[in-house]
């Protein structure tokens, strides 16, 4: 008579199947209280971090059943392909900012004038450290980032201020404080000269109409002062697409005659590494605004 020997269903594949399964909804709690501003991003990293022990403690489980299966003959083959499977895939976006963290510097902070960073204007509304960079921090910025410089644009900065705003609104960044913003009916000609022959060129065109001239030339030679002597600030908030985590962003435009210096810093809020994004949002925007501005830009 022939036997017949029944075979034990392994409880490690059991668990290796299971515990990746449920990581799913956890991970989509985790992103969605985080979105709706229930948690902040410390507490959101925690959820990530006890989300990984189970997809790493789900991997180990599916070792263990592999071994049970190879060495007992045991059954599950089919549930510990699936949960390993499964856990590697949930892993991935995991490893992916691992091997950013790993290719880019420790740094929260950037900018582009490392010596005279732009300030945020609201740090009430900003989650940021509001800190200038000493002398090591500067140096990792210039030899880590080289190719994140500021831009000198042959524009007034009036100009140059309405290509911003464009940019920013194109990039769905939420601009929350701004300071000495030209007002949007600036005169063109003062906009294409950017100096006081603009004022001169005007008042002679307005010069058979009394009232209007002093008017004209009021609002003119207010607008000049604007833009020939004070900077033009503006300070946006940014958040990623899927997990909503923010940064802040402050804008500088310098006058330097009859051009504009264009400064950028952004800043991340949360933890001391921001895996690279905030170099990329600097490198984003100049790139949007040099082709705004095509044939207009000198980088420093």
């Amino acid at each position: 008579m022939a036997g017949y020997y029944n075979r034990r269903k392994s409880k490690a594949a059991i668990w290796c199947l299971r515990i990746s399964v449920l990581a799913i909804p956890y991970l989509i709690l985790a992103v969605f209280l985080h979105r709706t501003g229930s948690i902040d991003s410390e507490q959101v990293f925690w959820l990530f971090a006890f989300g990984i022990s189970m997809l790493i403690t789900s991997i180990l489980f599916g070792l263990w059943a592999a071994v049970e299966l190879w060495e007992k003959g045991s059954k599950g083959g089919r549930i510990t392909v699936n949960g390993i499977l499964l856990a590697t895939i949930l892993l991935t976006p995991f490893a992916y900012q691992l091997v950013l963290a790993l290719n880019n510097p420790t740094l929260n902070d950037l900018a582009t004038d490392v010596l005279n960073p732009p300030q945020y204007l609201n740090t009430m509304t900003s989650g940021s450290k509001i800190v200038d960079y000493n002398k090591y921090q500067a140096r990792l910025i210039v030899a880590s980032y080289p190719d994140v410089v500021n831009r000198d644009y042959l524009l007034p900065t009036s100009r140059v201020s309405r290509e911003v705003e464009k940019v920013l609104k194109n990039l769905g960044w939420s601009v929350i404080a701004s300071e000495n913003i030209p007002p949007k009916n600036a005169p063109e000609e003062l906009e294409l000269e950017g100096d006081k022959k603009a004022t001169k060129k005007l008042a002679k065109k307005q010069k058979p109409k009394k009232k209007k001239k002093s008017k004209k030339a009021k609002k003119v030679a207010e607008v000049e002062e604007v833009i020939e002597e004070k900077e033009i600030i503006f300070q946006a908030k940014i958040k990623s697409a899927l997990i909503k985590l923010e940064s802040d962003v402050v804008i500088r435009l310098s006058p330097d005659g009859n051009d504009t210096q264009v400064d950028m810093r952004a800043s991340s809020q949360w933890g001391p590494h921001d895996f690279g994004n905030n170099a990329k949002y600097i490198s984003e925007f100049f790139t949007r605004l040099d082709k705004a501005l095509v044939g207009a830009s000198v980088e420093n």
